[in-house]
């Protein structure tokens, strides 16, 4: 009996995937076979959006993974909505290997371009009881927003509760651990804005 449920809920996750991704092809979105999906219901896709090889969106509790239009998800890109929502605006690019979390919400604007193996995290380890270990004190999480026309380099580090305003870019390798005002180029652990920049968008 055991197997059988197992048979059956591994039929019905397979179908549930390829019934999302005919219904999300009709919108000319293009899902890569081999993406791993959680919880289908909380996932929305805008039109014209790429969905490459090996991308895991996975949704727990009342997280929601949704998804502007033209939006573009490269290869092995991870975003896990662990209880709040990940938004990903119109025109944005992620790409290879980024890691997103978000237990506080994650707002990401349109036009907005992620370079390879940044991490996103809304969420913290609570470790304020000195009798407990570290995993058993929970998670908590403020949420993480980037405005629009954001260009976040390689190997970024953006921790939680940090708002990036619009029109910004922040350099290769840079740790975010608190707001970046708009029209800044910030670099650096912990980033710090080093040039104001003229975008009038």
């Amino acid at each position: 009996m055991k197997y059988i449920r197992k048979i059956l809920l591994s039929g019905t996750l397979f179908f549930n995937k390829w019934f999302f991704i005919f219904l999300n092809f009709r919108n000319s979105t293009r899902i890569s076979r081999s993406v791993k999906m959680k919880n289908i219901n909380n996932i929305e896709l805008g039109e014209k959006s790429r969905i490459r090889d090996r991308v895991y969106l996975y949704s727990y509790r009342d997280g929601k993974i949704i998804l502007g239009k033209n939006v573009t998800i490269e290869d092995y890109v991870i975003l896990e909505a662990l209880n709040k929502s990940i938004e990903i605006g119109d025109n944005s690019t992620v790409n290879q290997f980024s890691i997103f979390r978000s237990w506080g919400d994650i707002k990401i604007g349109n036009g907005v371009r992620i370079g390879p193996h940044v991490q996103i995290m809304a969420m913290n380890h609570i470790f304020t009881n000195s009798d407990k270990y570290i995993y058993q004190q929970g998670i908590e999480g403020s949420g993480i927003e980037i405005g629009n026309n954001v260009w976040i380099g390689g190997n970024v580090t953006i921790l939680d509760g940090v708002k990036i305003g619009d029109n910004c870019v922040i350099g290769a390798g840079s740790i975010v651990v608190k707001n970046i005002e708009e029209n800044s180029l910030a670099v650096g652990n912990p980033a710090k804005i080093i040039k104001k920049l003229n975008f009038y968008i």
